[in-house]
């Protein structure tokens, strides 16, 4: 049965992180199988167009503040309120919501037409320990202020957080992307009944995301060393990502590989900290920061690695680069950490380290070139492994069951 489905998000194209990529692959997915999709997304940059058509999807947006964390959350929850009435007068009836975000997904809550509607939501996360998170990073870097604002100021916030996220999630049926977020989400509303959690996958797109026969000319376009182990991170540079230990793991690496070389993909608070790390350790000439990726540069990158190496210390809740990487026949070494270990376990149990701690990381690593596993037939497993079970149109029919239910 085909549907007219109103997807919320905080932000879309031309912003494509995790999130956002999850939001359009899907949308795109069940576009192509019949679907009319509306995409409400809020956005700070006022050259953006508040109505938009992309790739065959309506996009409609609503401005919001960034000026600080409060406005930023309370012009989200009350620019999706008022656009979402909007959408409904203008483009209804729709046969249900599905949110990604949860203050636009609290701000259309305010709308009793929209309230009317089945609902369904995704949850990628708990929000209020990534702000906590954020706002333990800044106090490091803030003022005198800043620090002392933190103890009665952060605490009250995360609560009021996580009193949002719960009435999303209880508000009708939940999409994890793995079993690891199901649990988190629960944790985040209590008394949530699992039998209204419903598993759905991310996937990835195995036309862009390939590999190559030519290696050799796809690292040389990257300007990277044309011979000698290349590892490949691509993080948002924060700690939770683990980073610092991939970096004190390659000078172990390094011991025994001399030309091994680590590329660092990403942008974040903690950049300049983990390049005086490698300096530090006398690893800056051994590693590569090339900063964001730019899309259509990802699939190339991912093609000259030998190996991806994700060392997530927390909160790791699917992980597309994963899909990625394997789809382009470059095996995954991850930390057993969330989502990551419900992919890599059916795969290989042996690409999975034990700990994300430098020494674990180094071991895990030298296993993987010692043993020499690259080669054809291990690309071609990565790539069979991935084609068979995460395409986007798989995730789109897992979604079509979620909405014949609940519709």
């Amino acid at each position: 049965m085909d549907r007219r489905i109103l997807v919320v998000g905080d932000a879309f194209y031309p912003k494509l992180g995790g999130g956002e990529r999850v939001i359009a692959e899907s949308s795109g997915a069940l576009r192509r199988r019949g679907h009319a999709i509306w995409i409400l997304a809020g956005t700070d940059d006022p050259d953006l167009p508040l109505r938009q058509e992309w790739d065959g999807l309506h996009i409609v947006r609503y401005r919001f503040s960034p000026r600080n964390t409060l406005s930023l959350n309370l012009s989200g929850i009350l620019g999706a309120a008022r656009a979402v009435r909007q959408v409904l007068r203008r483009a209804g009836p729709f046969d249900l919501i599905h949110s990604h975000n949860v203050f636009a997904a609290s701000g259309i809550r305010l709308c009793r037409e929209a309230r009317a509607l089945p609902a369904v939501s995704t949850f990628h996360g708990p929000v209020h320990r990534e702000f906590e998170r954020s706002q333990a990073e800044r106090a490091l870097t803030g003022g005198v202020i800043r620090r002392a604002l933190q103890p009665g100021f952060v605490p009250l916030y995360a609560k009021w957080l996580r009193t949002l996220q719960a009435r999303v999630v209880r508000a009708g049926l939940c999409v994890v992307l793995s079993r690891y977020a199901g649990r988190v989400a629960q944790d985040v509303a209590p008394g949530y009944p699992s039998d209204r959690l419903r598993l759905v996958p991310g996937g990835v797109d195995l036309e862009r995301f390939s590999p190559t026969l030519d290696r050799a000319a796809a690292r040389s376009a990257l300007g990277l060393p044309p011979e000698g182990p290349l590892l490949l991170t691509v993080r948002r540079l924060v700690p939770r990502m683990g980073v610092e230990a991939l970096i004190d793991a390659l000078g172990e690496v390094r011991s025994r590989y001399p030309t091994a070389h680590l590329i660092v993909g990403g942008s974040g608070p903690l950049e300049g900290a983990l390049r005086g790390r490698a300096s530090a350790l006398g690893l800056i000439g051994s590693m590569s920061f090339p900063g964001l990726i730019p899309e259509d540069l990802l699939p190339r990158y991912y093609q000259s690695a030998d190996l991806f190496v994700l060392p997530s210390l927390d909160l790791e809740g699917f992980g597309l680069v994963t899909l990625e990487s394997l789809a382009c026949g470059t095996p995954v070494l991850a930390t057993r950490v969330g989502g990551s270990v419900e992919i890599l376990d059916a795969l290989d149990d042996a690409f999975l380290a034990d700990e994300a701690v430098p020494a674990c990381l180094a071991k895990a690593i030298l296993r993987f070139l010692d043993d020499k596993w690259e080669g054809p037939p291990l690309r071609d497993r990565c790539r069979s492994f991935v084609a068979d079970r995460y395409s986007w149109d798989l995730t789109a029919a897992r979604l079509e069951a979620v909405y014949d239910e609940i519709a």
